[in-house]
């Protein structure tokens, strides 16, 4: 992983805006209807948005996570396990206090979460078992960078913490069973990515929107269920090298009133047991401009010495 040694290089957090032509061939959530079409779409689009980014001067760019339905739920068309109850719903916990406290406003930019979130039930054994999607745009991705002149190429995938974040697991005897199952079958899609020679991004949003609605029960129950899913997430990336994987912490940003968001200090050591090479922390409102500081606090500590990683 290239570090900004003499200049300040230039990077984003993955997701770039679907061109029209893949939405109309491929609406959220939903098959294309026509596979071939969309395959020469995505190939072509794919192309274009890595130009993009090389010509305004983007230095480690991505594929704009275009062949995905999401930036996270999309795992679940790629793993077993899973079966989605749209008639199920179930309370949008991840929204924390806030979901109460400005419902009007939070539900004016998310209609479909008014009367509650369907239901994503692990049923059965979770394993990796489409690699066509992943394999397809790592070859896109990979064609792209032919025509461009970039530092680095970086790609997504889900963190466990944020897979199936609206499930409920009715399979595995244990929580902690159920969480390795999901690391185990993730660790498919984070090898796939490594060993095209990419930089691999995880990127986990519910690992720090999941504390506000945790810490009602206690803040050691928060902890707790954490640090199972750091530590999978940890087992997931065994035997990839740190300075190849990029570990990415959204919240704070999305454009609802935010009163119930983690303090960045209540979750940093969190962040930092993940074995990557780089952190990036979208944070991006007045609450949370100020933390920064404890950046200042982490040096000399062996576990984040700017010499040693980076944080953006």
């Amino acid at each position: 992983m290239k570090r900004s040694n003499d200049r300040i290089l230039t990077t984003h957090v993955g997701s770039l805006v679907r061109p029209k032509e893949l939405r109309e061939l491929a609406p959220a959530g939903q098959e294309p209807k026509d596979l071939a079409q969309y395959n020469a779409a995505l190939s072509r689009t794919t192309t274009d948005v890595v130009r993009k980014q090389a010509e305004i001067g983007i230095d480690i760019v991505s594929d704009g996570e275009y062949g995905k339905s999401s930036w996270s739920n999309y795992i679940l068309k790629r793993i077993s396990g899973f079966e989605i109850r749209p008639d199920q719903l179930r309370p949008v916990i991840w929204l924390g206090r806030d979901r109460e406290r400005f419902a009007e406003s939070i539900f004016q930019d998310f209609p479909r979460l008014v009367n509650g979130t369907i239901t994503e039930a692990c049923v059965g054994p979770i394993h990796y078992l489409d690699h066509s999607p992943i394999d397809r745009a790592i070859a896109n991705f990979k064609a792209a960078l032919l025509g461009v002149k970039v530092e680095e190429a970086f790609l997504t995938a889900v963190a466990p913490a944020s897979t199936a974040y609206d499930g409920v697991n009715e399979y595995y005897p244990s929580e902690h069973d159920y969480v390795y199952a999901i690391a185990d079958a993730l660790r498919e899609e984070y090898r796939a990515i490594y060993d095209a020679g990419l930089l691999l991004q995880v990127d986990d949003a519910v690992l720090a929107n999941m504390y506000d609605h945790l810490v009602q029960e206690s803040p050691e129950r928060y902890r707790e269920w954490a640090n199972l899913r750091v530590e999978a997430l940890n087992h997931a990336l065994a035997g990839i090298p740190e300075d190849r994987i990029r570990y990415h912490v959204c919240f704070g940003s999305w454009h609802v009133p935010h009163l119930s968001d983690a303090p960045l200090a209540e979750i940093v050591d969190l962040i930092l047991k993940v074995r990557a090479g780089a952190y990036s922390i979208e944070a991006a409102n007045v609450r949370h401009e100020h933390e920064w500081r404890l950046w200042i606090r982490a040096v000399g500590r062996d576990s984040a010495r700017p010499s040693d990683r980076d944080v953006g």
